[in-house]
């Protein structure tokens, strides 16, 4: 759409300074007077959630970061599409049964924002992994794997070359045109809570955590980040990620946050793998 977007390049061509952060701010009191002459415009993206949510301990909170409070947020619990005549949903909304939750924002206009659906899942915590002391070095293990695959489960043939990654990240010294990596490990957490995770592929990839699937990523396609989340305990967990490269340059980023917290990339400290 050509609002807000319109505005921005005006005010750069005004300015000529690069003023985008601060604009993001200023520019939602001007939302309110688009929707007083009924203009249609892209609404900010709705954040503060994961698209794949856990159930534990018989409930799940669904958190919406809605940056136009003008503009309520409708859901549905049924898979169908919000209207105006659906409930509101009011900063956060208590999940108790599997199934997707499908919403979006709605103007007074009726204009609407793209639609989001977040699927619940029964979960459990999951216990850390006991290890000898000694027996765990930092980083993750990556193994890489010459060829053009089509998914992540494709991934086959002889191992091209080994290394030890300290974040969840692969070198730019990669020479092949297409290739596929298994990235295996621990991650560390201090604290017991329900994580959520947002990872970044170009091509395709998946994670797993205690051998849980907790994002598909997979196939062929731009940068793509999804998000999903898992209840950990402190200490030791097994992560798993495959992930495809196609050609014509790659992408790889695994980022979490907890109890809210602003997402961040994971530090090198929390990696490790198992000695030789």
């Amino acid at each position: 759409m050509i609002l807000p977007r319109l505005s921005a390049l005006s005010e750069r061509v005004w300015t000529n300074k690069p003023l985008y952060d601060s604009y993001k701010t200023r520019v939602i009191s001007h939302f309110e007077l688009w929707n007083k002459k009924g203009l249609r415009y892209r609404m900010p993206d709705l954040k503060g959630f994961a698209e794949t949510q856990v159930i534990v301990d018989g409930q799940s909170i669904l958190k919406v970061v809605n940056e136009l409070p003008q503009n309520p947020i409708h859901y549905t619990t049924d898979g169908s599409l919000p209207t105006q005549q659906s409930p509101v949903l009011n900063g956060s909304l208590i999940v108790k049964k599997e199934g997707p939750i499908r919403f979006a924002t709605i103007s007074s206009s009726g204009a609407k924002s793209e639609l989001y659906q977040v699927d619940f899942k029964n979960d459990h915590w999951k216990k850390g992994v006991e290890e000898e002391e000694g027996t765990l070095a930092p980083g993750l293990k990556a193994t890489l794997f010459n060829g053009t695959f089509a998914n992540t489960a494709a991934i086959s043939g002889p191992e091209v070359r080994q290394e030890v990654i300290g974040q969840v990240t692969l070198s730019d010294t990669i020479k092949m045109p297409s290739f596929g990596a298994k990235i295996r490990g621990y991650i560390h957490v201090q604290e017991k809570g329900i994580y959520n995770f947002y990872f970044t592929c170009d091509d395709g990839g998946v994670l797993r955590i205690h051998d849980q699937l907790v994002i598909d990523n997979d196939g062929q396609h731009a940068p793509i980040m999804k998000s999903g989340q898992i209840a950990l305990e402190p200490g030791y967990h097994p992560i798993a990620i495959d992930f495809i490269e196609a050609g014509g340059g790659f992408t790889l980023k695994l980022q979490y946050s907890l109890h809210d917290s602003k997402v961040i990339d994971i530090p090198k400290s929390s990696f490790f793998h198992k000695k030789d």
